[in-house]
Formats: structure tokens, sequence, C-alpha cells
């Protein structure tokens, strides 16, 4: 079996020289680093032959408590075509020098080494542990906590996994041909994203690249994101009519969508793929949107103080002219423009879909969370906390601590995985209280048949 160290689709807007040189500022302008390196055009490498799978880091940036586990490689799409991943969990520890986010105690390793076996149980990746300089976690507490965390990992190999509908972040790993080369929109709107709001809206997230919907097999979500579709031909506009544009999904558009339809730039694509009427705004300009109605089922219990965006510049600027305004753009000269747009359509089929175009990136948690409850997915957590699900194990990982709930899909029989012990015979919801930093694990099996509902 051979496995690489590649498909880093997640990365996109990755600078490297940026992060690990402390003495060397992240530059104003940088090449996308993952294109030079030729993470592009991916997925026929992941079906042919010679590679058994992925072995890569996780995402460096946001790793510490309160932070995210993302494999560096396109972790959903290696494993959805059968693939081995695996993932170098190097949570290291308090010792040595020059320590790259190290847990600063035995707690808080603790709590970042269950939050990383939560999120590849629920993805079906494999991790595995590392630390070069600490002896190799030699303290006894923390042997102690891998000592367990091993025990579930060889358990969880008889556990029943299935992805249950949520929210997919579709990825173009071509997508840098259609830009000047320059990485910091794509660390804004593809990095950042998956680790702000989006994690946080108690669904669960999974990242494909665009080529994986058209796989049999992929797997059924209510919400659909993508940040970087920039090219959309009529090969891909029929794509997603057959798979994303229908059965009540909301698809979230990012800025550029449909910028260009392979031969042309201009706002033709985009109306074709989202149904929005555009106006083009020829010209980098710095994008923010304020939330200016928070009556729509979309951003309802959204602060008005939300703003959106940022000081980078980039373009050009597609404004949205039709649909419900849900933000607005502030925009040169201060002429008044929709920057956050809906629209309700309807698919070929008769079925509905929701359409949302955003002119800039970081939608914030509640956002994602009514998306996915406008499209009917499960909600597992109301609060903005980074939950981890499958069908049948739930994690919450906080670094806030206090009461927490769960909401189940259904009735089931709760198991605390740390501990082992069953918490609930028959349990439609988990509240618990944390020690924050801390993970709480739980697996969910078929109900006691004499358990009393809780």
């Amino acid at each position: 079996m051979i496995v690489h160290d590649s498909h880093k689709v997640t990365m996109l807007g990755w600078d490297n020289t940026g992060f690990f040189n402390a003495t060397k500022p992240w530059p104003h302008v940088y090449p996308e680093l993952t294109a030079g390196s030729g993470n592009m055009s991916l997925a026929p490498l992941l079906d042919g032959p010679g590679i058994g799978g992925l072995i890569t880091p996780h995402d460096y940036q946001a790793r510490g408590v309160g932070g995210v586990f993302e494999p560096e490689g396109i972790a959903d799409s290696a494993v959805l075509r059968g693939k081995l991943m695996l993932c170098e969990m190097d949570t290291r520890t308090w010792g040595g020098t020059d320590v790259i986010a190290p847990a600063r105690d035995p707690q808080e390793f603790a709590a970042l080494t269950w939050r990383n076996i939560a999120e590849s149980l629920t993805r079906g990746v494999v991790p595995y542990w590392m630390d070069t300089h600490q002896d190799w976690f030699g303290p006894p507490d923390i042997q102690a906590t891998i000592r367990r965390q091993a025990e579930v990992l060889r358990e969880a190999a008889t556990w029943p996994h299935a992805t249950v509908p949520g929210i997919a972040m579709i990825l173009d790993d071509e997508a840098v041909l259609e830009t000047n080369g320059d990485g910091r929109f794509l660390n804004e709107a593809v990095m950042w994203e998956w680790k702000t709001g989006l994690v946080r809206a108690g669904v669960p997230v999974r990242k494909y690249l665009v080529d994986d919907l058209a796989l049999p097999n992929f797997p059924h979500h209510k919400v659909y994101f993508f940040p970087n579709l920039f090219r959309v031909d009529a090969e891909r506009q029929r794509l997603l009519e057959q798979r994303v544009l229908r059965n009540g999904h909301v698809v979230v558009w990012g800025p550029g969508t449909g910028i260009s339809d392979g031969a042309t730039i201009g706002p033709s694509a985009a109306r074709r793929i989202t149904g929005f009427d555009f106006e083009l705004l020829d010209v980098n300009y710095p994008r923010r949107t304020l939330l200016a109605n928070t009556t729509h089922p979309l951003t309802v219990g959204l602060s008005p103080a939300t703003v959106l965006g940022g000081p980078l510049a980039y373009g050009p600027v597609l404004f949205p002219t039709t649909g419900t305004p849900l933000g607005i753009a502030w925009t040169k000269l201060g002429v008044h423009r929709t920057g956050l747009a809906v629209a309700e359509r309807t698919a070929a089929d008769g079925s509905p879909w929701t359409s949302v175009f955003t002119t800039t990136p970081g939608l914030p948690a509640g956002f994602w969370r009514n998306a996915a409850r406008h499209a009917g997915a499960h909600v597992w957590c109301e609060q903005d906390e980074l939950v981890m699900a499958d069908a049948n194990l739930v994690a919450l990982h906080a670094h806030i601590g206090g009461a927490k709930t769960l909401v189940l899909p259904e009735r089931r029989r709760v198991i605390d995985v740390i501990t082992g012990k069953t918490v609930a015979g028959a349990a439609t919801r988990i509240d618990f209280d944390i020690d924050a930093p801390g993970t709480a694990v739980f697996r969910l099996a078929p109900p006691s048949a004499d358990a009393a509902i809780r």
C-alpha cells in the first residue's frame, strides 16, 4: 500500500513560510501554495491505481483549545472513495523548546486529543499521536489518557458509522486557474470560513471536491456551500442541477461564484447557476456587509451588529440585484447595494431549493445553523460550540465551561465514550456540564427496551 502526503485542498490560501518562520511577516500578497505544488485536478489521482490513501498532518492554524481538527488532505473525498485517510495528530506537550501549538497541561492535552479522535471517528479518518518535544508523552497522566484512547480506537472498529445529512463544503481544486494566483482570498474564503462560523453551527460539516458530486455514492446533505466555484461551464451547470439544486437544499454561493463560464469573465454564468441578476463592478474592493434583515428564517436571531468581511480587496465584485436582501454592502461612493441575498427556487423536477449569494465570506455560526434548519437538517446543538457527529457518535469540544446540551435526532441509548459508562438508557437529549477546556464524546446505540425516556 502506498499513501501520500498530498491532496491538500482544505489548505487553499495557506502560506507556510509566513506561519512557521517567527521572524518573517505574513506577506500582504503571496502565491497560492497548493496550486504551485500541483494540488489541482486531484479526483483522477484518488481514483487511479498506485494510491492507497493519504497521510497528512492536520491544519496548524487554530488547532489549539476551541479550535478544530482538520486533516490537510481532503479527507472526506478520500474516505468516499474507499481510501485510507491517516492523520498525524501532533498535539505536542509543554516541554522542550520551539514547540508548535503545544497542549499546556494534562487537561488541555485530553481535551484536544479527544476532540481530534471524535472528529476522526465521525469522518472515517485514522488518527495517530505525535510529539517530538516531550519524550513522546512520557508523563503518567498523559499515558493514562492515551491508553484509554487506544482502547476506544480499537473498539470503534466494530461500531456502525454513517454520514448524516448536514453541511457540505464543496471545494474547487482548480479555482486558482481563474485567479491571478494570489492566495489571500482563498485563505479567507476557504481556510478561515471552515475554522470559524461553519464548524460552530451545531451541525456536522464535511468537505469535498466538486468532482465528488458526480460519484454515485455521494452522501445526501442538506446545505451546500461553494466558496470558490469561480468557473461554471455547461458541464458543471448540469452536474449541479442534477445533484444539488433541488430537494429543499439550501445552497450558499461565495463571492466569485460563476464569474467565469470557462471562456469569458462576467455575470452571465453566475446568473444561470444562482438565479440572481447581478451588477458587476470591475474593480478590486474590500468587502463588508451589514446584516439588515433579521426576520428571514436564515437570519432570525442573529445580532444586528453582524458585519461580514474585512479589509481584503479583491474583484470583480458581483452585487445581486434580485431576491430578498438580507445584508447591505458598504461599497464605493457609499452606493446602496445588496451584499447578502436569498431567493426560493424551483428545480426542473418541481422540487424547491433555496439560493443564497454573499459578496463576502465570514458567515456566522447562527446563519449556518439557520440554513441547516431551513433545509431540514437535524441541529444537534443550539449553542455556538464545536460539534462533531455521525449517525452513531456525537461529541462536543468546549473552551468555555458550563452547562451544555446535545439534542438527538431520535431516542437512543447514550454511552460516555471516555468513561465507558452508560449515561442514559433511552434519551432524546444529553444535558451535561463540562469543565473547560474539555471534550465530551458519546456513542449512540439502540435504546434499552425497559428504560424511561429522558
